[in-house]
């Protein structure tokens, strides 16, 4: 469709399809249309004068925004994906608390003795696997929850 038959269309104020998308490619159209459009004027002459910004604004803004918060997230994330793999292990594997010290040597004691805890929790929710699975659900719920928070921390705004 050629400049003056889609500008013709358009300013009789009828819809026509063809003529609208060549307004949507043809920029010189488009600026003739705009130029036209009584609202176009009245919305340039409302609008207010640009302002310079206040000095130390941009810096202020961007001392806010906290620093290396994906890879903090991927780490963070990654070790309660560790423990929680670890977890999963000794309380579903059966597996004692001596497996993870294994190759440790000196430690193995301290961590034979902080997983002491989690093998009795094991004990009793292998007795009833119905409350082990509301466990684990409650659990991958919370994990999903707290990714999703790491990942995209919301945006609160000041109540006025």
């Amino acid at each position: 469709m050629r400049c003056e038959d889609a500008r013709r269309r358009l300013l009789a104020h009828a819809w026509d399809h063809e003529a609208s998308r060549h307004l949507e490619s043809c920029a010189a159209c488009f600026e003739a249309m705009e130029s036209a459009d009584p609202l176009s004027h009245a919305l340039r002459g409302a609008r207010p004068d640009d302002v310079l910004a206040p000095a130390g604004l941009a810096d202020a803004v961007l001392s806010r925004r906290p620093s290396g918060g994906r890879l903090a997230a991927l780490w963070a994330a990654l070790v309660a994906v560790s423990f929680a793999a670890g977890t999963a292990l000794v309380l579903l594997g059966g597996a004692g608390p001596g497996w993870a010290a294994a190759g440790i040597g000196g430690l193995a004691g301290g961590i034979a003795g902080a997983l002491a805890p989690v093998v009795a929790v094991r004990d009793i929710l292998l007795a009833q696997p119905a409350v082990l699975t509301v466990f684990g659900a409650v659990t991958l719920a919370a994990c999903a929850l707290w990714l999703r928070l790491a990942l995209r921390p919301p945006v609160w705004r000041i109540a006025r």
